[in-house]
């Protein structure tokens, strides 16, 4: 619910009663930061564990499993389009729906329909894998779904397709990266080498899919390319989808 509460807390705050929006967002920010310094105290409360033996020459010298290779560029895949999908998807929400309560409520929304449908695919992918297309094709489908119809129909549906499906395709995803992480035939202190290479192949893609999509939106209408962008995107999830077809079958050949 945290965030109707934000976009409520920013309404209420934002009122011609106080200082104007900027209150309100202020307002929501120094929240999150009181909460984040609540999180830093209590992280320290934590039990302490057995620290990881890592090297950064493990990066050149281990070798890389067929299904490790394909848990990377799912990740790479992931990252050429999440964290920029996020940018627009909020700068559109915000055009279409112009107020901040109601951009908390569609995003409340999304996330109790990720609650629902990451509950249904544990259930439905612990009998057989293949639900994951579930998720690839139905992100696919409320992207181009959104892109086409750019109003609060439009919206919704995005909201509520990619929200229920969306984690079949997360949940499968995550099960598939443990899982490679565990066939590697090594002491877990020895594996740390492996969450980094997963993090670089994720956070490098985020970045050049940014700093793309900040240059393509530069030269034009930014609204308009903005929208000629998410007719493309939906070939990634599919594209993921096609990998983790692979990496499933390389899971059951072991």
């Amino acid at each position: 619910m945290s965030p109707f509460l934000g976009g409520l807390i920013i309404t209420i705050f934002g009122t011609g009663l106080y200082y104007g929006v900027g209150t309100g967002y202020a307002t929501l920010f120094f929240l999150v930061f009181l909460l984040l310094v609540g999180m830093v105290l209590f992280i320290g409360k934590l039990p302490g564990h057995e620290g990881p033996s890592f090297s950064y020459k493990h990066l050149f010298t281990k070798e890389r499993t067929v299904s490790w290779r394909l848990v990377l560029w799912e990740h790479a895949l992931i990252g050429l389009y999440d964290a920029a999908l996020g940018t627009v998807t909020g700068i559109l929400f915000y055009l279409i729906l112009k107020q901040e309560v109601l951009i908390g409520s569609a995003q409340a929304v999304g996330f109790i329909l990720s609650s629902i449908g990451g509950v249904a695919s544990a259930k439905l992918l612990e009998k057989q894998h293949r639900y994951f297309w579930v998720g690839s094709v139905g992100l696919a489908l409320a992207l181009w779904i959104f892109a086409s119809m750019q109003n609060p129909i439009g919206l919704w549906i995005f909201v509520v397709v990619s929200g229920f499906t969306g984690p079949f395709l997360n949940t499968w995803l995550a099960s598939v990266w443990f899982h490679s992480m565990d066939a590697v035939r090594d002491h877990w202190r020895n594996k740390y080498h492996l969450m980094l290479e997963r993090d670089i192949s994720l956070g490098v893609c985020r970045i050049l899919s940014l700093v793309f999509l900040y240059v393509y939106l530069a030269h034009g209408d930014q609204v308009i390319l903005a929208k000629q962008w998410l007719f493309v995107l939906p070939v990634l999830p599919l594209a993921i989808g096609v990998l983790l077809q692979k990496s499933g079958d390389t899971i059951r050949r072991r």
